[in-house]
């Protein structure tokens, strides 16, 4: 995966990073979730996360990117940690859930609230930040129905020093000022490769039923792929796989496109429609795999034939917040003449 700069797509291309557009990333996942999804999801969290190093100072960015060929990266959006300001940086003590990847990875990309000294009240205002995945602890809690190979575990950061030049500020994307790193545009491409991994992992269920085509059940001895109701849950199946591909790839490659129009009246509806569409992929691809899956019979359920560890994982990747009906709800309230930057903020 490394020598193959699989976790550092998003990597910024002033430090030789490959800084993969979304909808390359999208197919990046897409065909490591054909294989396996937890292989598909650890790259996808990496690339993901990689975002951020976006908005590195440019000695920051290149401590981290480093050998740029094992830029390995864990992290999270959410803000479970607390980082209170010190002379040159921050000290940050945090415990993140679900840290996929951090098994594999070198760079923990951690969010935390500000703790301002002498602040009233609960803290406003959040940093995200990069330090060492050596200099935190990982507690092996990952023990789970789907995506098992993800290593989602807990990552626990104790008063750690973080300095500077790893704190992610939008000022310092005049150091790598392209559409990747644009603000408006930041879950668009981390989300990206999240529905290439869900219409992967649906189109790896749909290949693996066509291998068991000759396969005969318990009720029957006419093989699956001589079966019409197998054949019409394969066709619905793909229908909804390709549907919602084409959607993503269309939707993301126009945002991709149209970002920095400037004050395009339209821009609103296409981050929208970007959004839309990869819980849109999301949710489909549950429903494609339980099409298949049902189809294949008893058979299904058993583990040498490949099909139920799909099924698993679809089922625990649409747990995902990019799956959750706000982002679909925010579309509808864009497309009803809504703004953008309301429409999502629920």
């Amino acid at each position: 995966m490394s020598d193959a700069r699989l976790f550092s797509l998003y990597l910024p291309a002033s430090v030789g990073g490959l800084e993969l557009d979304p909808v390359g990333a999208f197919s990046v996942t897409e065909a490591l979730a054909r294989a396996d999804g937890s292989t598909a999801w650890c790259a996808m969290v990496s690339c993901s996360v990689g975002v951020f190093l976006g908005l590195l100072e440019p000695d920051g960015l290149t401590e981290v990117a480093g050998d740029v060929g094992d830029v390995r990266l864990a992290g999270s959006a959410r803000p479970c940690g607390t980082c209170v300001p010190v002379d040159g940086g921050y000290r940050v003590t945090g415990h993140w859930n679900f840290a996929s990847n951090v098994l594999n990875a070198n760079w923990y990309v951690a969010t935390c609230w500000v703790e301002e000294p002498g602040a009233e009240g609960p803290p406003t205002r959040t940093r995200t930040m990069v330090l060492p995945v050596q200099d935190g602890t990982i507690d092996r809690t990952w023990e789970v129905m789907g995506m098992r190979g993800t290593g989602s575990n807990d990552f626990i950061v104790e008063d750690v020093f973080v300095p500077h030049v790893r704190v992610a500020y939008a000022r310092n994307r005049q150091y790598n000022a392209t559409r990747l790193y644009h603000p408006q545009f930041t879950q668009v491409a981390s989300w990206s490769p999240t529905a290439g991994m869900s219409i992967g992992v649906a189109q790896g269920a749909i290949d693996t039923l066509g291998l068991l085509g000759d396969v005969q059940t318990s009720m029957s001895t006419k093989p699956l792929r001589d079966r019409p109701e197998v054949q019409l849950a394969v066709g619905e199946a793909q229908a909804m796989v390709s549907a919602a591909r084409a959607y993503c790839r269309s939707a993301i490659g126009e945002a991709w496109e149209r970002l920095e129009e400037p004050d395009s009246p339209e821009r609103d509806r296409v981050l929208a429609h970007a959004r839309a569409s990869i819980t849109h992929a999301t949710r489909s691809s549950v429903q494609a795999v339980d099409r298949v899956f049902h189809a294949a019979g008893t058979g299904a359920i058993f583990a040498d034939n490949g099909l139920e560890r799909f099924f698993r994982d679809a089922h625990t990747g649409v747990q995902h917040i990019s799956s959750a009906d706000v982002h679909l709800a925010g579309a509808g309230a864009v497309f009803l003449g809504h703004p953008l930057d309301g429409a999502f903020l629920k």
